[in-house]
């Protein structure tokens, strides 16, 4: 468990420092999830979830916008990436709990524990957000 917490928090310091924008602490009402930019959210966190459980940690580091790229190196992306399936497993379910300040909040469910999960795009629609953090 140790273990789990330090990868979390190693998790937490890479990707909240490539975050410029404010996290937020409560969600907004269920109806965002029908919002456009909810809508376009889910998608990169599907295609997300695919890329951290299929190890194609390339293809999910193309999709960060260019600050995120300017913070993380991909190798950088790859550790984190690595240690959060061998710690945590699969990723099993990312569930919407709301979208504020145009940054959506998941619950993620992997194999061995819960997380929360935000990201938000950038204004060419690049992931700017990636961040896991222990479940609130």
């Amino acid at each position: 468990m140790k273990r789990f917490f330090a990868t979390a928090a190693l998790l937490m310091s890479l990707m909240a420092s490539a975050n410029a924008q404010t996290v937020p602490t409560s969600t907004a009402a269920p109806t965002a999830a029908a919002s456009p930019e909810m809508m376009q959210l889910d998608s990169l966190t599907k295609l997300s979830q695919r890329f951290v459980n299929e190890q194609k940690v390339d293809s999910l580091y193309a999709l960060m916008g260019t600050a995120f790229k300017g913070q993380i190196s991909l190798n950088q992306m790859k550790e984190v990436a690595s240690q959060v399936s061998g710690q945590l497993g699969k990723w099993v379910v990312a569930e919407p709990q709301g979208i504020k300040d145009g940054v959506a909040k998941y619950k993620a469910t992997f194999a061995l524990a819960t997380l929360d999960f935000y990201i938000s795009r950038d204004a060419e629609g690049k992931i700017s957000t990636f961040m896991m953090k222990p479940e609130e």
